[in-house]
Parts: C-alpha cells; structure tokens; sequence
C-alpha cells in the first residue's frame, strides 16, 4: 500500500535582494525574507500495487496500480503557512530587458497538520493511516523576465 499527497498553495514572498559585484550584463543576487502560503486544494491518494506476472520464464515483472481511496486532506491541513525565504539567481541584462534563472527554497515556521484533525477514523479503520507531523520544504526554480522601468545614473567622480 502506498500513499500520496497532492497540495496547492497561493504564495506571497516578501524578500530582499543583495546583488553581488559582477560583470556589467550578468548580475548575481542572494534573496533573503518571508513567504505566505495559502492552502487551496489537498487530497491524499491511497492506491496499492499488485504484481502481475505476464510470463513467469520472463524476468521482467509488471506491476498494476489500484486506487483504493482518494481523502480531501484540506480540512486536515493548516490552511495559512508561514515560511523563511532564501534564493539566490543571475539575471543577464539586454539593455533595459533581463532573463535569468532564480532558485528559491522555503523552510516552514509551523506544522501543516491540524491536530485536532489528525486521527480520522475512516483512514485509521481501513487503512492503518495515521497523519504524522509536517513541515513544508521546498525548492522552487524560476526563469526571469525583467523588464527595467528606471536606469540609476552613475556620476563620474574626479
């Protein structure tokens, strides 16, 4: 038996960005701060895995898949998730346009887990599933597209 959860979040990243001294078009940023993370959907999918042996002198066993339950988790699950916030990415500049490539990873502050949901019946009966406790980690990677709105102007100095 297997099981698997599959969640949604709206995010809402506050950071700040510290651009390292680089080559003039190729910038380079370390990214620091704060993520909201809103829970939209949350289901978990119990299936299970039974062997099918399509010719017992072949070596090559197939397996067949069954989906025994699927659960609506959301009502188990902290709807709001407070995370921390680190990144780092390169953005290459072409004149006021920049493409890039930005990785990110969030680290959460609170459990996921509501625990006052966490023993349900129907998947403790059937299923022997009790939900465990849970932070979200995670790695997120971007392609960048900037566009510069304002130049800052550099005074040459004497």
């Amino acid at each position: 038996m297997h099981s698997e959860e599959n969640s949604q979040y709206f995010k809402l990243d506050f950071a700040n960005k510290y651009y390292l001294k680089s080559p003039k078009k190729l910038n380079y940023y370390l990214m620091g701060g704060f993520s909201w993370q809103y829970l939209i959907k949350s289901e978990l999918t119990i299936t299970d895995s039974i062997q099918d042996v399509v010719n017992p002198y072949n070596a090559v066993d197939s397996w067949d898949t069954h989906i025994l339950y699927k659960y609506d988790t959301k009502k188990m699950r902290s709807p709001n998730v407070f995370c921390l916030l680190v990144g780092a990415g390169l953005v290459y500049r072409i004149g006021d346009i920049g493409i890039g490539l930005d990785i990110r990873g969030y680290y959460s502050l609170n459990n996921l887990n509501i625990k006052s949901e966490r023993f349900q019946p129907r998947l403790i009966q059937d299923f022997n599933y009790i939900d465990n406790n849970t932070s979200l980690i995670k790695t997120d990677y971007s392609v960048v597209f900037t566009y510069l709105l304002y130049k800052v102007k550099r005074k040459k100095t004497v």
